[in-house]
């Protein structure tokens, strides 16, 4: 139960992580360098997630 607990809690955390990359428009790989050097400031939030997924809203959450 303990080890359910502490794998669930991992996965979130890791869901959460790459949730706010994927807002910002950062890789798991250029995090560490990006975030004392924020060249993505100046974009909305929508227009990130937009870059990262593409436009069309139907395809989001299509595994493609």
């Amino acid at each position: 139960m303990i080890l359910a607990f502490a794998f669930g809690l991992s996965i979130s955390f890791l869901l959460i992580v790459h949730t706010i990359f994927i807002l910002m428009n950062w890789s798991t790989v250029e995090a560490g360098y990006l975030l004392s050097n924020n060249i993505h400031s100046e974009q909305t939030l929508y227009h990130k997630w937009c870059l990262v997924f593409g436009t069309n809203v139907l395809l989001w959450f299509v595994p493609v």
